[in-house]
């Protein structure tokens, strides 16, 4: 049972089921046993598959990043068409994942064009800009399969300070 607001770590040995039980909770397989209950509505039949992933944030531990804007890649469909807009809650999030002072460094900060799979940027980058990009989406549950494994233990306790605070956000 996984409560609303809850902050949990999933820990165990390599080959445990910890990313079986992640993709279980994210509807990409069904448990082979039981029934995944959302809000007391029966996953598959009450709440359909798309809702539920649509409320899920998962950010792994190489994450992949597209091609782009780092303003785009932050927030993806949530890009609006105000640049001046966009850029401030692009901001907003990248705060939240301690990105932002290394983004206001870049030649041309949340605009700075990046390549497929962020090649000119660090690993430690890449991951909080996917951190920041899955709070974006205002998620209901974020899950974070050592996703902070290319940063420094400063800056990781700084992140999860950070997404702590959020009201309602289950970790």
């Amino acid at each position: 049972r996984i409560n609303k607001g809850d902050k949990l770590l999933i820990k165990g040995k390599s080959g445990s089921g910890k990313t079986t039980l992640i993709n279980i909770i994210s509807s990409l397989i069904k448990p082979s046993k039981g029934h995944i209950y959302i809000d007391n509505k029966l996953l598959g039949d009450e709440i359909n598959y798309p809702q539920w992933r649509q409320q899920i944030g998962i950010v792994k531990q190489k994450p992949y990043l597209k091609r782009g804007k780092i303003v785009e890649l932050i927030l993806g469909e949530n890009f609006c068409r105000d640049i001046n807009e966009s850029i401030k809650k692009a901001k907003y999030y990248a705060k939240l994942a301690c990105i932002d002072d290394v983004i206001d460094k870049l030649p041309q900060g949340y605009l700075e064009y990046i390549e497929e799979d962020g090649k000119s940027i660090s690993g430690g980058q890449i991951q909080r800009i996917a951190i920041a990009n899955a709070l974006s989406i205002k998620p209901s549950l974020l899950i974070l399969d050592e996703s902070t494994s290319g940063v420094d233990k400063e800056t990781e306790e700084r992140i999860f300070n950070n997404i702590f605070k959020i009201n309602d956000l289950t970790i």
